[in-house]
This record gives structure tokens, C-alpha cells and sequence, in this order.
């Protein structure tokens, strides 16, 4: 069940599949999906950001498209059998349109993640937010205090 708070926060994108409207969003439990697909989110915004189509794209935009269409997921269907089915509407000529859809509803629902331009190395090395796992380095590192300089 999806909160009035994700759906407030993240919209979503549009996407069209086999004539049916829907939107993408990422909201918690879509969020909570790709980090466990991944092992982290930032994993998974580089991966979208490879170019071409090479390694594990396809895999990466579909993996998308399953997490970010999770509320349309009836209640009580198993996660597996809700991306069988997907994978069963998806149509390869909709794959740039998905990977659209994709970028601008994971950028929405977490805008420091820069919406349309995901790092190709899943460095956000600019960040040093509250959330930073980052450490800047310290320009007296290493110095003595009597180093007579």
C-alpha cells in the first residue's frame, strides 16, 4: 500500500504499456526493493548511467520499471510473479521510453540524486550531506604541529 506521502512526493512518470497508462514512482518499498536488487542505490543510478546497451542494461532499466510500478502490484501477488508478468507487457521498442520514465521518477522521488544525469562510476563525490558516507581529507593531515615550518 502506497502512502499519500509517496504518492505527494514522488508523481511519478508516465509510461505507456500495451495501451495502458501508467505512472512510475519510486516511493519506500520501491526505494527499499532496488537497495536489496543492488546493494545500494547509488549501484543501481550507475548502472542506468552506462552507455549503450552493453553488460546489464536491459536487466537494469526492466529491474526499474518492476520497483517503480510496485504499487500497481495487486495485493497478495508474490514480487517474482508480478516481474514475470511485467516482463511478459514489455516491448522492446519502449525500452528508451522506459529508461526515461525510470530516470525522471527515481530523480523525482529523490531530487540530490541529479534527475537525467546519473555518474557512469555511482560517485556522487560532490555530495557531503547529512546522509555522506564520505570523508573529506584534511589539509594538516599528517602534519606535527612543530614541524618548523
Amino acid at each position: 500500500m502506497v502512502s499519500e506521502a509517496d504518492r505527494l512526493l514522488a508523481r511519478g512518470a508516465p509510461v505507456t504499456i500495451k495501451g495502458q497508462a501508467l505512472r512510475v514512482r519510486f516511493g519506500f518499498e520501491s526505494l527499499l526493493y532496488l537497495e536489496k536488487e543492488y546493494g545500494g542505490l547509488d549501484v543501481f543510478w550507475a548502472k542506468l548511467g552506462e552507455g549503450g546497451f552493453g553488460a546489464t542494461r536491459v536487466e537494469t532499466i526492466f529491474t526499474g520499471m518492476v520497483a517503480g510500478l510496485l504499487e500497481t502490484k495487486p495485493d497478495g501477488q508474490d514480487v517474482e510473479e508480478f516481474r514475470r508478468e511485467l516482463l511478459k507487457e514489455l516491448e522492446p521498442k519502449g525500452l528508451l521510453d522506459y529508461l526515461e520514465a525510470v530516470i525522471s521518477a527515481f530523480g523525482e522521488s529523490i531530487p540530490d540524486f541529479e534527475a537525467g544525469d546519473p555518474k557512469a562510476n555511482g560517485s556522487r563525490a560532490s555530495s557531503r550531506g547529512r546522509a555522506s558516507t564520505s570523508s573529506r581529507r584534511s589539509g594538516t593531515a599528517g602534519r606535527n604541529g612543530n614541524s618548523g615550518a
